[in-house]
């Protein structure tokens, strides 16, 4: 994988967790992967609607979920600062489809190495 792939997934993170859970921590990534477009729209229309608290709230929430499941790059642009409570959230958006299209390549590779985790994965 190149530099561009490791500065959005923290690879080695998800590849450790994967062989210490044999493979199980894949289905919860690949969950947080498939919902992540409609949490940053839901968090798209928190900050149009120019609610401070719940912007706050659900980068927050969404910040978490990201680190813990690798999405480095993401976190990232939710940790910077926010000017006005403005959030650039087409940025999220560009990062946030890279970021998936890494995960599913990754994770495709990993199917192989342990394939009784695929029919935990959600067919999106």
């Amino acid at each position: 994988m190149n530099e561009d792939t490791e500065n959005h997934l923290d690879l080695e993170r998800l590849k450790s967790l994967g062989e210490l859970s044999d493979g199980n921590v894949y289905p919860i990534v690949d969950r947080f992967a498939n919902s992540l477009l409609q949490r940053i729209h839901d968090l798209r229309d928190v900050v149009e609607r120019h609610d401070s608290a719940g912007t706050k709230s659900l980068v927050h929430q969404l910040k978490g979920s990201a680190l813990n499941c690798g999405f480095i790059m993401l976190a990232g642009l939710l940790s910077r600062p926010r000017e006005n409570d403005q959030l650039d959230t087409d940025s999220l958006v560009r990062c946030a489809s890279e970021s998936i299209e890494i995960w599913k390549l990754f994770l495709s590779r990993e199917i192989v190495e342990y394939p009784e985790v695929s029919h935990n994965l959600s067919d999106t």
